[in-house]
């Protein structure tokens, strides 16, 4: 009879404290550390492939087993909402590969944020390109290394370090990055740099759904409800012992 009430309380304490345990959020493994977390957590033939994907509802991170790896188009991630889904990447990172669930937790690469000495922000990029800028002519700035298009340059594939260079007293510095006589009519192959938000490259994409399976959702606790809980469970906890065990 005292062993019946050991258990007992033992499946009770299981019980309240279940929810708790899976109330962290979760943080994705690494590229290098997949494999293993794949082999301690998807143990089963049915379901051998591992996953860790945000949740939409959660606002967190999940981990799951699949059947199959799942892919997305370029300039976008899978996400659970609940079901397998894609959607376009966050408009700082970018992803000019598709999307596998077997590689990636989120959008492979960040945006440049172009906000080194003597750049501009020229344009915001899209879901599968990076942000181009340029140095800023205007206050003298040009390029250290001339990039491919010297009208822009894309950061995560060129330098883009910019250093202040001074004209003569009678000349200017002109949007092609030459210094040319003041009030010149001479014609520039770059645009000016114009004041007002950077443009932004758009792609057509339309969403898809590649999995109809609904996920379970992970229950996320503030960390107030979490120590409510906690005491609760201590106080419960309390007048179990007080009543089950037997007294002395």
């Amino acid at each position: 009879m005292h062993l019946m009430r050991i258990q007992l309380i033992y499946y009770f304490v299981q019980l309240l404290t279940e929810p708790c345990v899976k109330g962290f959020n979760i943080i994705c493994p690494g590229q290098h550390q997949r494999i293993f977390r794949s082999k301690e957590f998807c143990k089963t033939i049915e379901n051998p492939v591992y996953l860790c994907l945000y949740n939409t509802f959660s606002l967190q991170y999940s981990e799951n087993c699949t059947k199959m790896e799942y892919a997305s188009r370029k300039g976008r991630k899978i996400v659970l909402s609940p079901a397998i889904n894609e959607i376009d990447c966050k408009d700082d990172r970018f992803q000019p590969i598709p999307f596998t669930t077997n590689s990636f937790t989120d959008c492979l690469f960040g945006k440049s944020k172009c906000n080194e000495e003597g750049q501009v922000l020229i344009s915001d990029g899209s879901t599968i390109m990076d942000r181009t800028c340029r140095c800023d002519y205007r206050n003298g700035y040009a390029y250290v290394t001339q990039p491919k298009d010297k009208c822009f340059c894309v950061p995560s594939q060129e330098d883009c370090s910019c250093f202040s260079k001074h004209c003569k007293e009678n000349e200017m510095f002109s949007a092609d990055y030459r210094c040319v006589l003041m009030n010149s009519s001479r014609s520039n192959v770059c645009g000016e740099i114009l004041d007002g938000p950077p443009t932004t490259e758009t792609t057509n994409i339309n969403n898809i759904f590649v999995d109809n399976k609904e996920y379970p959702r992970s229950f996320s606790p503030s960390a107030l409800t979490g120590i409510l809980i906690l005491l609760f469970i201590t106080i419960v906890l309390i007048m179990m012992f007080r009543y089950l065990l037997p007294k002395v």
